[in-house]
């Protein structure tokens, strides 16, 4: 993308040279005109001046174009003052949003945001209440977080910085001002959220180890249906990459009966395995989905297969196929809501103002560590789940239950485990133990989330 600018500007560069040049040639043939008079009356060609009376077919030529790349860039100046201005006064709205990028993401997004929406200026940027730096460049977002947060980050006018990741953990991010986000983990929100999986399911997914990471991680906190579920997820991941970072998911798994199954061969040799599967999830990029979709259509009755893909209507042209499902739509993946996850967000900090008011000397939403808020997140996530599942006819109890689960998972997630005392930097808790083993009053804890869910108190 740098280099095309580049090449565009020198594009630019030169056409808006070449009526000069041919300017310049036609003046200095003319009899007895000196090449700085040359260069100068061919300057002048550019306000309509030619101050000779003699002109031949170079001139003549020079005459028309000089003024049409004047007016270009006068055009091109109020274009920009235009854009400008436009920008300062988008500004002031509350769904303010700044998106800094060249690639096509920042540009799918900043078509998302419509009239909220600002081009950023990593140079002359304006004060907009969010920031979102879609960049690959991790110092050049670090040097403008330090060089502007003095004049952004204010008590009367706070905004936040949204910075996409790849390959580093959003937790590790600890800043007021400042969240990280994946393209991989809020599509796993998505994902989970339009295709919840069922009781006694069997998924396979096959593809890049960082999205079938982030759909197992999102799946296995949101995914906790019943007590014996049972749900098995079949992973093709040769480097075994998840069990290595998640020291704790046989706990996990056995509170509710859940299997991980990693395998270390290629998929093409377990044919008849996929063919039991519920769901094939394929998480590749789209040349390989393509191709390990129709393999798959080929080769596996009755297969259902759910593919990684931006542009679902290209795909169906392709894979005439009821049995092929496209997620990560850009259209859905590239939206504010999901970018800097606002209802998300809002819902936690209630959630977490609720218990401050009932348990006094907790901290405030900006006193909590990173861990803490996505807690908070991974609780207000899990709500539509529990309100689901009490339509279905699950008992209070039931549910409370399964709030503990999930957030046992979420500390399992991160390594915690069992300890006698509450101690962060051993990661132990006394509470991560089963249902049954809770004390009364850690028990109505867990009761509390779940009719917090259920009354809606939790909006304000």
């Amino acid at each position: 993308m740098r280099n095309r600018n580049k090449w565009l500007i020198c594009l630019k560069g030169l056409l808006t040279a070449i009526p000069f040049i041919i300017g310049f040639i036609g003046f200095i043939s003319l009899e007895g005109v000196s090449w700085s008079w040359a260069a100068y009356y061919a300057v002048r060609l550019y306000g309509l001046n030619t101050d000779v009376g003699e002109i031949n077919g170079l001139i003549e030529f020079a005459r028309w174009t000089a003024p049409l790349v004047t007016a270009s860039a006068i055009l091109l100046i109020f274009k920009n003052i235009l854009t400008a201005g436009k920008s300062r006064i988008r500004a002031f709205r509350k769904d303010s949003c700044s998106v800094y990028g060249e690639g096509e993401d920042a540009e799918l997004m900043l078509k998302n945001l419509g009239s909220s929406g600002i081009r950023g200026n990593l140079e002359k940027p304006v004060p907009s209440k969010h920031h979102i730096l879609m960049l690959d460049d991790y110092e050049k977002v670090m040097e403008f977080f330090n060089r502007e947060r003095k004049l952004f980050v204010k008590e009367s006018a706070p905004c936040m910085f949204h910075v996409r990741v790849k390959d580093i953990s959003g937790m590790a991010v600890q800043n007021n001002h400042m969240t990280a986000f994946s393209m991989e983990e809020n599509c796993s929100m998505l994902y989970w959220d339009k295709f919840g999986a069922k009781k006694g399911e069997k998924i396979a997914l096959i593809g890049d180890a960082a999205l079938c990471d982030a759909l197992l991680e999102q799946g296995l906190l949101v995914n906790i249906l019943s007590i014996n579920q049972r749900i098995a997820y079949h992973v093709w991941e040769p480097e075994r990459r998840f069990e290595k970072l998640h020291l704790r998911i046989k706990e996990m798994l056995e509170m509710t009966g859940d299997i991980l199954y990693t395998y270390t061969t290629d998929w093409k040799d377990e044919l008849v395995l996929l063919g039991t599967m519920d769901r094939v999830i394929l998480c590749g990029d789209i040349n390989s989905n393509m191709v390990n979709a129709s393999i798959l259509l080929d080769m596996v009755p009755n297969v259902n297969i759910h593919m990684y893909a931006r542009q679902a209507e290209s795909i169906k042209s392709l894979l005439s196929s009821d049995s092929v499902i496209c997620f990560g739509l850009e259209e859905e993946l590239l939206t504010r809501d999901v970018i800097i996850k606002e209802s998300l967000t809002q819902t936690a900090k209630l959630i977490h103002k609720h218990y401050s008011i009932k348990y006094p000397g907790l901290p405030s939403w900006e006193g909590l560590s990173t861990f803490q808020r996505r807690s908070n997140m991974a609780a207000a996530g899990y709500f539509d789940v529990i309100k689901r599942l009490k339509v279905e006819g699950a008992e209070l109890e039931s549910l409370t239950e399964l709030e503990h689960i999930r957030w046992c998972r979420f500390y399992y997630m991160y390594n915690w485990k069992y300890g006698a005392v509450k101690d962060w930097s051993c990661r132990t808790h006394p509470s991560l133990v089963p249902y049954s083993e809770l004390s009364r009053n850690d028990k109505d804890k867990d009761k509390e989330n779940v009719l917090l869910a259920l009354s809606g108190d939790w909006r304000g």
